[in-house]
């Protein structure tokens, strides 16, 4: 088993204004030290002795702040060093000292990689001058970028805590984002500011390299996440046929996706010396009393997660800038929803903002108006398009919202204004009341008309339907028949059929024939019968009944065999609806005995009684729809797995997005539902499994038939074998990962996984594997194929399928 050993040397650029140290020498009076030219470097015999080094002083109190931030110590005083190795100077007349200052050492930043948190360490932090870096663009050859020399930086060295390319652009990720909180960097600067090479090495466990692997060229996170998982599998594919691996430096060449030979070096290389004769560097202390003015990115994340119910991914997206975290929260306290802010501000705001590259801190949509405009929308004033044109108007004039709403007639009636012009219609129209009381829907569709012409449009449609369904007390429970045994006959010769619904319409009780009950059918066949093409008709269907705002409640009847799979895709579409949704079976036929009638009704009930949620009825209990496990025991048909308490909504970005979306006809659901099933795959793990052979998968495949998810069932917490033999997992995963392909892994038992036990789960981490917490394999299947009808890119299906992933870790 080899191991990695990573770190990183990470360059801050401070500013973009020359100017580190201050010196005092023999014959000069005190001086920046550029303006000495620092010909002692090149001309040791004949250069002033230097008598004292100051760091430029807002330089220091940069590194102070950072290094307080991070936990660190500083050092108080420093000898002072230069750098060594092939250090080149600028061209022209910025020459640079080479001089380096160890100012800090401990400290450190969390990150987190598919659910598993991680502490990197601080080795230390230097201050430099930037010295130019490498480039390369294209197919040219390696150059060197001067336009920053001379200016303040800093050197970051880490631990060699990283094992994957992905934890050290996670890293990077987060370093950025505390120096931006901090306004240690130009914000002009953007990610530019920072830059990064790894040193990359392995080792059988429990040895250690003896060699060192430079990478440069890394002038992105994503260079750095690519470069080191390319150079991780070079290396190991090196030692594991018995060879060496030189110490050098070597490039990230982009096109090709691999790295290429630069120079040598030596493993062990010497990189400052101190310069002689030797001069201390006061360095100064991090405050002992907390004086940093900021909350961190971490700690506000978690507030705002607490404080505002949001979700790990709204968050993180939230706090990704200090600028947009201050505008949420400045919004939140005039008094609008905080989720409904969240929502608003990651969708049309995000939009607005990168179309006109405005900053959020200086548009002229400020929070305050920003929080009206969503206030008008949750008080039901204004609708999700008139919000959307609202926006963009006070986005692009700056304009008061209520204001501009008035004068453009952009308001809607409210309830109690719309109330009279309701019972005028109603009165107008005893017919179509009359067949509305006797369960037909589509008088509720032309009453509405009605309301709406009456308002000259100033009506919301679903209010209006809503009232309408109020003033006549008006019930509507939709009944959709998905066949299974709950409908089935038996054949003369014994086998069973799939019924169709008019079975489901035998089983009410009389009881509930004074509310209306609409039956439809959605497909009749057995539930082990199930395909993409069904489950596009049944969600197809559903959306329609909420869309009507004629329901109060939904009830699917379906089988036993694949309702666990069924019912946990219905939660991760419609747990945000406000419309209850019932799903309910039966392990006997109607004429067995009266299983099927008990549970339809006991769902009608369900779906009368409840505001919104997903809900599964089965013998008499109500089960939570996701991680239910089907085990056709008596009295006992199924058991919800890793479950403390029930859960039956849901506050997921999946399930809103797909509410707030148009939803793609039946045809097009259907086709990328097929899509989705043609690219899954799931594994069980079992001892003697060839996972050799399952690698096949990966080969010859035309590229609409290619493998992009693998749903593995491993042992307890995420173990199986990774030993170099056919039966090893490891060389699945790694040309799985080669190929695009995500791994996404349950436990064959009743446990969370999370990689946390075994050394052999850590390897399987290590590789790129997902795990899936608490959620069980059917779970997240259903969740495979909800996300494929959300994501619009692969990125967003891969954060949809971790981020929801840890659904139940977060309850």
């Amino acid at each position: 088993m080899f191991q990695s050993f990573i770190y990183l040397e990470v360059r801050v650029l401070l500013s973009s204004v020359p100017g580190v140290f201050i010196s005092t020498t023999e014959d000069s009076a005190k001086k920046d030290i550029l303006s000495v030219k620092a010909d002692f470097l090149r001309k040791n015999n004949s250069a002033p002795k230097i008598n004292s080094v100051k760091i430029e002083p807002s330089t220091l109190h940069r590194v102070r702040t950072l290094v307080e931030a991070l936990g660190g110590t500083m050092t108080g005083s420093s000898t002072l060093e230069r750098l060594l190795g092939n250090i080149q100077e600028p061209p022209d007349d910025r020459n640079f000292t080479g001089f380096s200052v160890r100012a800090a050492q401990g400290g450190g930043l969390d990150i987190m990689f598919h659910q598993k948190s991680k502490h990197i360490k601080i080795e230390e932090v230097r201050v430099e001058e930037d010295s130019g870096h490498l480039t390369r663009v294209g197919g040219a050859k390696p150059r060197m970028d001067w336009t920053y020399a001379g200016c303040p930086s800093i050197r970051i060295r880490t631990s060699s805590a990283f094992e994957l390319g992905e934890e050290a652009e996670l890293f990077l990720q987060e370093l950025y984002t505390l120096l931006a909180y901090l306004k240690v960097v130009n914000p002009e600067l953007s990610e530019a500011a920072v830059r990064c090479n790894a040193y990359v090495s392995m080792a059988e466990y429990p040895q250690k390299p003896s060699y060192t692997v430079k990478l440069r060229n890394l002038n992105s996170f994503n260079f750095v996440r690519k470069a080191i998982n390319s150079e991780l599998s070079r290396q190991e594919e090196i030692l594991s046929g018995g060879g060496t691996v030189a110490s050098e430096s070597r490039l990230w060449i982009e096109e090709r996706g691999t790295t290429e030979s630069f120079q040598e070096r030596q493993p062990c290389m010497e990189r400052f010396a101190v310069v002689e004769p030797s001069v201390e560097v006061h360095t100064g202390t991090c405050s002992q009393s907390g004086s940093l003015d900021v909350e961190l990115p971490g700690a506000r994340r978690e507030r705002l997660r607490v404080q505002y119910g949001l979700s790990r991914l709204r968050s993180m997206f939230i706090c990704a800038e200090k600028d947009r975290a201050d505008y949420f929260e400045q919004a939140a306290a005039c008094g609008a929803d905080p989720l409904n802010i969240a929502h608003w501000m990651a969708g049309e705001l995000m939009r607005l903002l990168n179309r006109s590259r405005r900053s959020i801190r200086t548009c002229a949509l400020t929070p305050q108006k920003f929080a009206d405009v969503i206030k008008m929308f949750e008080s039901g004033r204004i609708n999700s398009g008139m919000a959307k044109k609202l926006l963009k108007d006070v986005f692009e004039t700056g304009e008061d919202p209520l204001e501009a709403a008035e004068r453009d007639g952009m308001t809607l009636l409210s309830e109690k204004e719309l109330k009279p012009v309701v019972k005028k219609v109603l009165s107008e129209n005893e017919k179509s009341v009359v067949a509305l009381r006797q369960g037909q829907m589509p008088p509720l569709e032309y009453l509405t008309g009605c309301v709406m012409k009456e308002t000259y449009g100033r009506a919301d449609a679903q209010t209006v339907k809503a009232m309408i369904k109020s003033i006549l007390n008006i019930n509507v429970i939709y009944v959709l028949a998905m066949g299974g045994a709950i409908s089935a006959r038996k054949r003369p010769d014994g086998s069973v059929e799939a019924g169709n619904s008019e079975e489901i319409r035998t089983l009410f009780d009389e009881k509930n024939n004074s509310f209306p009950v609409q039956i439809s059918s959605v497909g009749a066949m057995l539930s082990e019968e199930t395909e993409p093409a069904d489950w596009a008709r049944l969600i197809a269907a559903i959306h329609e009944k909420i869309e009507s705002g004629t329901a109060n409640g939904i009830v699917v009847t379906h089988g036993t065999d694949t309702l666990s799979y069924t019912a946990a895709l219905l939660f991760w579409l419609f747990g945000a609806s406000k419309v209850p949704l019932v799903i309910t079976t039966s392990e006997t036929l109607p004429s067995e005995s009266d299983e099927a009638k008990i549970n339809v009704n006991l769902a009608v009930k369900t779906a009368r009684e409840k505001k919104n949620g997903v809900y599964v009825v089965c013998g008499g209990k109500i089960y939570s729809p996701l991680n239910l496990k089907f085990l056709g025991k008596k009295g006992r048909p199924f058991e919800n797995w890793n479950l403390p308490q029930p859960i039956f909504t849901s506050d997921e970005p999946l399930s809103h997005q797909f509410l707030s979306v148009s939803l793609p006809e039946k045809e097009a659901m259907s086709a990328i539902l097929n899509e989705a099933a043609s690219s899954l795959e799931i594994v069980r793990l079992y001892p003697g499994m060839k996972a050799s052979r399952l690698e096949e998968m990966f080969s010859g495949a035309a590229e609409s038939q290619k493998i992009s998810g693998v749903i593995m069932e491993l042992y307890a917490s995420g173990t199986g074998n990774m030993r170099s033999t056919d039966y090893s997992l490891k060389y699945l995963l790694i040309k799985g990962k080669k190929c695009g392909c995500s791994f996404y892994c349950t436990s064959q038992q009743e446990r969370r996984l999370d990689f946390s036990e075994y050394a052999t789960g850590a390897q399987v981490w290590r590789e790129g594997a997902v795990p899936m917490g608490a959620l069980t394999t059917e779970s997240v299947t259903a969740l495979y194929f909800a996300a494929s009808l959300v994501a619009d890119t692969r990125e967003e299906f891969s954060e949809l399928m971790e981020t929801s992933g840890e659904t139940l870790q977060l309850r």
